[in-house]
Parts: structure tokens; sequence; C-alpha cells
């Protein structure tokens, strides 16, 4: 969506709209895809416990310092309520979405399709993006002036300084944003992909 010169959202394409409406049940559908297209394919899955494969430590890292990123970002963000500039949102605009790629990118490697990752990764870049420039029409509309220093000061995804201005983290915010959804799902392909090693 874009801001109008009376303030008011103007409607992005329908199919983008759609798409970005549908993204977190068209990540399932992709993931879904990408185990099912590995057993059938026999990919063996790297197993989590086993310390001397880097693939297998990288993409824990890697899945987890996304979910921690997005921990942190939920817990600090204030939806509908104020323009959140604190925390991880001092370093960059889009937090939420940076641990997210991470977690894909970690997931793509431990189920061991490393070598396919940006033809799963670039997709998914493209979906991100367009949801972003929704948001940020949204917040232009509903922040104005604070809205374009804020955006002018802090990049979107590539941090300029590792300066973190605090803002109080809250348990409240956390189940709020319902980050404990994301914090299951990855329970859960963890434990789906160390019992893979079993099948």
């Amino acid at each position: 969506m874009m801001s109008t010169a009376d303030g008011n959202i103007a409607p992005q394409h329908d199919w983008a709209a759609r798409i970005v409406k549908r993204r977190v049940h068209i990540t399932f559908a992709v993931g879904a895809i990408l185990v099912v297209g590995s057993l059938m394919a026999g990919v063996q899955p790297h197993d989590l416990t086993n310390l001397g494969d880097a693939q297998s430590w990288i993409g824990v890292l890697l899945v987890v310092g996304g979910l921690a990123i997005r921990s942190w970002a939920a817990g600090t963000l204030r939806k509908y309520a104020e323009l959140t500039t604190v925390g991880p949102y001092s370093i960059v605009r889009n937090p939420l979405y940076i641990g997210s790629m991470l977690m894909l990118i970690g997931f793509c490697i431990l189920i061991g399709q490393g070598r396919l990752v940006w033809l799963i990764v670039g997709p998914f870049a493209l979906l991100f993006l367009s949801t972003i420039k929704q948001e940020e029409g949204i917040l232009s509309a509903q922040y104005g002036a604070v809205w374009q220093q804020y955006a002018a000061a802090t990049p979107r995804f590539l941090p300029r300084t590792l300066a973190v201005r605090t803002g109080q983290w809250s348990a409240y915010q956390w189940r709020r944003n319902r980050e404990y959804q994301a914090v299951a799902a990855t329970v859960l392909g963890l434990v789906g992909l160390q019992l893979w090693q079993h099948v």
C-alpha cells in the first residue's frame, strides 16, 4: 500500500496484496514442499547433535540466532501504539524479517539443501520486500514526519552502527505479538529434523 496526498492508504496491486496477506501460509507451504521434495530425493538432513559437522552447527546457529533476533524485536515492538525506534529497531527497520531470513537459511542448511538456498531465499526476499513496502506506506501515512526522520536515519536491513538505543523488552509484548508461535514452530521443526534421521 502507498499513502496518497490526502493521507489515506491507497490499495496496492490486488495480487501483491493477496500474496502479502497470506505470507505465513506460503512460508509453511514452501517449507512442506522442501521437506517432501528432500525426502523423495533421499536427502539426509544434518544431525543436530553432531558437533563435528560444521554445516549442522552453522545451521543451528542461524536458526537460533534468527529466532533470538525475532524474539528481541517482538518483545520491543509496540504495534499500533507507537513507532518503535528502540532496541533492534534502532539498528535496522526490519529486524523481524532479518531474523526470519536467517532462520530460513539455517533450516535450508540443516535439511541438506544448502546448495539450493538462493532458489528458496530469493522468492522469500521478494515477498518480504513487498510486505515491507506495504508496511512502510502505512507507517508513513500514520506517523508522517516522525517516520520520515526515522527512515532516513535507520537502514532497512544492513546496520550502519551496532550502537543500540535501549528500550524495554516486555514478555507481555512478546506474547501479544504472538512470537510464541515462531518459537513453537522452530522447536517442532528442529525436533522433526532430528527424527528424520531415523526415517
